[in-house]
């Protein structure tokens, strides 16, 4: 209530216990009723629980936590008289934090949505600007643990906008910025930058257990999102975005293997060898961008792993998937011939060329086995005659067509008959 007066603020650097950890904060800055108010903060400490202190989580051990905490801090007073360095967390742990209740992204958003719009219906941030900077050991927030997080920020006219946000998470690391615009019920924002070293399944789980184990593997590439509203229905409507990045040594379940072999039994095709053939994969490469539900892949690359352990399958292909997890794509499968020898499906990449069509579930696609045929079918009639009639050459003159002209039959041209006879 600034009355008309003008104030300031100045606030030492101290420590606090919130939650059983200590931290440090100092804060300045100055206003009137009339001007908009600038304020720094400073924020440092071991861990800061948001989840908590929103109301999002209710602690049952809460109370005997902050009593232990006092205590705990009264000692440490009394002994350093100066506030404890907080633990840095390590950059290197080799297990993950799970959350303690998986939940999806947006409903988690869409569960925080009232207790946000009821905050900023408050005045106080039509008049208050401020920089913030936070360094702390780990920060708790929509169930999830985020390690080592340096923030920066400015708010300034309602506009919330983070210069740098850096994080360990999901046993990578996040370099990111983002802007929010504090608007009661049309919340808009956005986030962009760079994942590192991503365990996938980790982020799924926690993010979009719905698909736990469809994708595996560590990503690391750029990431897109905007979107206006945190409501579910808000967020279906208006997010958008682009991810573009690779995931390595990773599985997926999308069954390569019953595809192939699906269209092998179509063209009456044996002798493959698709036993070792599970998933797996050395590179999955994205391009793809986000609209609403959907995410539309311009590039969909993925070596899997084949016959011998060896990338010897790749798929290239584009469509879309939804969060529902339904995909419809359209490309190409280039098996090579540890796993299937197949000359007469053979292109110029030296693996057999295989078009398809599917769509459905992720895990059971179905594919439209007549359109590989209709692709495929002339082009290995059109091998196999030729094939037969070089036999028929080579049996009834004598003449070698591909050893003496180092092309086959159907490669001919007209000044390559000279040196047949």
């Amino acid at each position: 209530d600034y009355a008309g007066h003008s104030i300031k603020l100045q606030i030492p650097k101290f420590h606090f216990p919130i939650g059983g950890r200590n931290f440090h904060l100092s804060a300045n800055g100055s206003g009137s009723e009339n001007d908009t108010s600038q304020i720094v903060l400073t924020l440092s400490g071991d861990r800061l629980n948001l989840d908590e202190l929103l109301g999002l989580e209710k602690d049952k051990n809460s109370g005997q936590q902050s009593k232990e905490s006092d205590k705990k801090s009264a000692r440490i007073d009394s002994q350093k008289k100066e506030a404890p360095k907080r633990k840095v967390a390590s950059k290197n742990k080799s297990k993950k934090k799970k959350s303690k209740k998986s939940k999806a992204l947006d409903q988690a958003l869409h569960e925080l949505a009232p207790q946000l719009d009821k905050l900023f219906t408050d005045k106080i941030f039509d008049k208050i600007g401020a920089r913030v900077s936070v360094d702390l050991g780990e920060i708790v927030a929509l169930g999830n643990s985020y390690d080592d997080v340096v923030l920066k920020s400015e708010l300034v006219n309602r506009q919330f906008k983070i210069s740098q946000l850096k994080a360990q998470a999901y046993q990578g690391s996040l370099d990111l910025n983002a802007a929010v615009a504090l608007i009661p019920k049309n919340t808009a924002f956005s986030v962009s930058g760079y994942l590192k070293n991503i365990n996938v399944q980790d982020a799924v789980e926690r993010h979009a257990p719905e698909w736990k184990e469809q994708i595996s593997g560590t990503f690391n590439g750029t990431v897109e999102v905007r979107g206006r509203g945190l409501r579910k229905e808000q967020i279906d409507a208006s997010l958008d975005g682009k991810v573009l990045g690779e995931v390595k040594d990773g599985k997926t379940k999308f069954p390569v293997k019953g595809l192939i072999s699906d269209v092998l039994t179509k063209l009456n095709k044996k002798n493959s060898k698709l036993e070792s053939v599970d998933g797996s994969f050395k590179t999955l490469q994205i391009d793809s961008t986000i609209e609403g539900r959907k995410i539309l892949l311009k590039k969909l690359n993925v070596d899997f792993v084949g016959s011998n352990n060896t990338t010897d399958i790749e798929m290239d292909a584009k469509g879309e998937m939804t969060f529902e997890q339904k995909i419809d794509l359209k490309g190409m499968l280039l098996v090579g011939r540890r796993t299937l020898r197949w000359p007469e499906a053979e292109g110029k990449s030296k693996k057999a060329e295989i078009p398809f069509k599917v769509k459905g579930r992720v895990d059971k696609p179905k594919p439209d086995l007549e359109y590989t045929a209709k692709i495929l079918g002339p082009k290995l009639l059109k091998k196999t005659a030729t094939r037969e009639a070089s036999k028929q050459i080579k049996k009834k003159l004598g003449i070698d067509i591909e050893k003496k002209t180092g092309k086959k039959l159907e490669k001919l041209q007209l000044k390559d008959l000279k040196k047949l006879f």
